[in-house]
């Protein structure tokens, strides 16, 4: 077997490996994902309450320079 052989051989195992790896659920795949919505839950929430706050502060801001 010539080195290419060879070569195409270990690329053939390497994309057998990873497409075996790829099609084979993570065991806690269902939890990481509810982990990371709640995760994301709380970041718009505390985004949302940030946004008011700023909204809130330039109102006051533009009513003191208007005034």
């Amino acid at each position: 077997m010539d080195r290419l052989e060879q070569a195409q051989a270990r690329l053939d195992k390497a994309l057998a490996r990873l497409e075996k790896a790829s099609s084979a659920p993570a065991p806690d795949a269902g939890k990481e994902i509810e982990t990371l919505r709640k995760r994301c839950d709380t970041l718009e929430a505390r985004s949302n309450q940030v946004a008011d706050r700023l909204d809130t502060a330039i109102g006051k801001i533009r009513g003191i320079l208007e005034g």
